[in-house]
């Protein structure tokens, strides 16, 4: 497999070279899809662990094939239209004292959640001596704290978005970065490896648009940075009988196996997805969902008219999986599959071949609009974007209940913030003027 590798890792190298080179945007929708989605396959294919085989030909065709979709899609606006202007951002014609006041609205219903979870487990996951028992007791301690906590996230993206009010300042100055990371290091707590990552990249697109540019160098060395951060919280979640083994163990052998869990985390997705979709015996591993899958992370939490939430009695009627992919995983406990997966169940060979190119001709349509017009909101909006697009090799996110009510709080309280903008804010000044 080490030929896919290398091909893969030369798709990585020629975006980066491009971005270098051309000086262009790294956080357009297709450099982002490309240089996440060839760099984590390139890796995967490595082979480092035996579950990770070479893909089937029907697994070929759907992961490449709904790529090269979404890639004709966010070319389609590029052909149609030259370079996208980068204008001034627009923070003045917003409402600020509004975008605080839902900030810490969201802030104090995060912080109630963390309270009611620790509550009932009685410990923080990450101050736990058996840190996976207690991140299982922390999410499974009630409908109501998994929510809210998880809005831990949102809140420190909100508080981000803020960075953006007084640009005159130097960033280390602002108010709203500080209360990012005290909401991330409280969110942190849980040991929700997501939510952290969505506000990093979150962070960094908002940087990028609203602030300063950002170089591909930093990024490639910001995420590098956190690679190597995996082999202490890697080490962190061991059993102190796992940590004894260890111990008589060669330092560089020791290294080598918790090198092996970021390459997990990385690999399995994929050979999760060729495992769930060539079932053996010519069985189907999962019938179709229908839509469900698709929309289960906000149907997952819609009540019913009577006792229930539509999402849960949808699955249990059609015998549906979870988001845990109880039936689709290759090894039990290591669950997670690229976003093809759930609109294949949805949507056959046809859906998921065609939809993701109208997915990324609507984001490169979008990411235009915000680099011509490049407002609070557009660019709160585009950084959530960003996320899902640069992590759809990780999991569909829009699967996941905690980021879509996030994706709809972040964008309906910066729509009405725009919209509530003071009488008196005057217009920006156009470049040049």
């Amino acid at each position: 497999m080490w030929l896919y590798s290398v091909f893969l890792f030369l798709v990585t190298a020629a975006v980066v070279l491009e971005t270098l080179i051309r000086k262009s945007d790294f956080f357009s929708p297709a450099r982002l899809y490309l240089f996440f989605c060839s760099v984590t396959l390139g890796v995967a294919f490595l082979g480092f662990h035996p579950a990770m085989t070479p893909f089937h030909p029907f697994t070929s065709l759907i992961y490449f094939g709904s790529s090269l979709a979404f890639l004709l899609g966010t070319a389609l606006p590029r052909l149609a239209a030259g370079p996208s202007f980068r204008g001034v951002p627009d923070v003045v014609r917003y409402n600020w004292r509004l975008h605080w006041i839902l900030s810490f609205l969201l802030f104090a219903v995060f912080l109630s959640g963390m309270a009611v979870a620790y509550s009932r487990v009685g410990v923080f996951p990450a101050l736990a001596e058996r840190k996976q028992e207690a991140i299982n007791a922390f999410n499974q301690a009630s409908l109501y704290s998994n929510i809210t906590y998880n809005m831990g996230a949102i809140a420190a993206a909100m508080f981000l978005v803020a960075i953006l009010q007084t640009p005159q300042r130097r960033l280390f100055l602002r108010a709203g970065l500080w209360l990012a990371l005290l909401s991330t290091a409280i969110f942190s707590l849980s040991m929700n490896r997501s939510g952290a990552l969505l506000v990093i990249f979150f962070g960094l697109t908002v940087i990028h648009y609203g602030v300063r540019r950002i170089s591909l160098l930093r990024v490639v060395g910001f995420f590098v940075f956190l690679l190597a951060l995996f082999i202490p919280v890697s080490y962190s979640r061991l059993t102190d009988e796992q940590k004894k083994v260890l111990e008589r163990l060669d330092p560089l052998l020791v290294t080598g196996y918790l090198l092996k869990v970021p390459y997990v985390y990385m690999a399995n997705n994929y050979w999760n997805l060729d495992y769930a979709l060539n079932s053996e015996n010519y069985e189907v591993r999962h019938p179709t969902t229908y839509g469900y899958t698709t929309f289960s992370g906000i149907l997952d939490v819609f009540p019913l008219p009577a006792e229930g939430l539509v999402g849960p009695e949808i699955r249990e009627s059609g015998d549906y999986e979870d988001m845990f992919h109880e039936r689709s995983v290759k090894i039990k406990g290591i669950n997670t599959l690229t976003y093809q997966w759930s609109l294949y169940k949805d949507f056959g060979l046809v859906g998921v071949l065609t939809i993701p190119f109208f997915i990324g001709l609507l984001l490169s349509v979008y990411h235009r609009r915000m680099r011509e017009q490049p407002d609070v909101s557009n660019i709160a909006v585009y950084a959530y974007f960003s996320f899902f697009i640069a992590f759809n090799w990780f999991t569909a996110m829009w699967e996941l209940t905690n980021f879509v009510l996030g994706f709809l709080y972040v964008t309906a309280a910066c729509y009405l913030c725009r919209k509530l903008a003071p009488a008196s804010a005057a217009a920006p000044r156009p470049m040049g003027a």
